[in-house]
């Protein structure tokens, strides 16, 4: 969702290209989508043989629109982000690293040596907050020496996610049951399962929604048996705005995060939310004013927030007309100028 985002507000006012694996679909095809070109690639079921293609195809692509092109980005700190950083060593054009998530700076096993690589060879590293920024430096002086960690710290530059110009509000007036809606990852670092344990031991009427899918749908399924709690998978980003559109509140009960997009959309949406305090959430939640924060594995936190909340229909349309004004330092009416500064001085320090 992110990456679509930021592609469609850079490409109002620049050529973007998005080259993305298709599985299923052409050797090449090349698309319109919104204000940017989507590239397809067709690409192997077998993780090596994916791997191994991908790099080999991204490389040529590289190098065949190295004259035309200025800027390559990588979002996270993997495959994609090998291939930027390999083109510029052979082909001495820009690369772009932006880490989205904790596993992307965890400098932990064999992904070590590889984030060791790109973070030292990147052009600029782009970071969604000072926060993160912190967290991401700790790491850096563990895993660098002096003079290496100071030239990444100089190669850093901070741009949070960004969200759409919305001005949505949602009501609770007459409403019996409050819709509850979760998305992101199904795995334990996502602590849904403190948000279940949570909702068995709430009072008022509930639906919980639950987007995304992972290693611990089965597990979480068999907790939310006989509850009203509906899986529905992977949603595309058109088909999670639509569920924001109806949704009474946001829960992300994470356990580590770094900038939630899920959060600021719903936030963008008039949705108030409730989120652990972890990452750089509590730079985003308003205590009261857009949401609550609690602690990571307290689910009676997240049943107190829930309360305060729907305390009221009148505090309840508050909190949904606060929650659009809040974020207005993420939206792209405000981040667009930044980001377009940003890479012009990257690509002038580079030239």
């Amino acid at each position: 969702m992110q990456s679509y985002r930021l592609c469609d507000a850079l490409g109002k006012n620049n050529k973007v290209t998005v080259y993305k694996r298709d599985y299923h679909g052409l050797l090449s095809h090349r698309e319109q989508i919104g204000n940017f070109i989507l590239q397809r690639r067709r690409t192997s079921l077998i993780p090596i043989i994916r791997s191994i293609l991908d790099f080999i195809r991204g490389m040529k692509e590289i190098y065949v629109s190295r004259m035309t092109t200025d800027i390559y980005l990588s979002f996270h700190a993997q495959l994609a982000a090998l291939i930027v950083v390999a083109a510029k060593l052979f082909y001495n054009t820009i690369a772009i690293v932006s880490p989205r998530g904790e596993e992307d700076f965890d400098f932990y096993g064999i992904k070590k040596i590889l984030q060791k690589y790109l973070y030292k060879h990147s052009s600029a590293i782009l970071i969604q907050s000072e926060t993160i920024k912190n967290k991401f430096l700790k790491k850096v002086s563990e895993v660098y020496n002096e003079a290496e960690a100071a030239e990444i710290i100089s190669k850093i530059y901070i741009f949070p996610n960004g969200v759409p110009s919305l001005k949505c509000t949602h009501t609770i007036q007459g409403i019996l049951t409050y819709k509850i809606l979760f998305v992101g990852r199904l795995s334990p670092i996502k602590g849904i399962d403190y948000l279940v344990t949570a909702l068995k031991s709430y009072t008022h009427s509930y639906s919980l929604t639950i987007i995304g899918d992972g290693e611990e749908r089965s597990v979480l399924e068999a907790m939310a048996k006989d509850m009203p709690v509906k899986f529905v998978g992977t949603k595309e980003f058109w088909e999670i705005e639509q569920y924001l559109q109806v949704a009474h509140v946001l829960v992300l009960p994470s356990l580590s995060e770094n900038l939630p997009n899920a959060l600021l959309e719903a936030l963008a949406y008039g949705v108030p939310a409730i989120a652990t305090r972890v990452g750089a959430v509590p730079e985003v939640i308003n205590e009261g004013i857009n949401g609550y924060l609690v602690e990571p594995k307290n689910s009676k936190d997240i049943v107190d927030s829930l309360n305060k909340i729907f305390e009221s229909p009148e505090k309840y349309e508050m909190m949904s007309r606060l929650a659009y004004s809040s974020i207005e330092p993420y939206t792209w009416r405000f981040l667009l100028p930044q980001l377009q500064s940003i890479l012009i001085n990257i690509r002038d320090h580079h030239a």
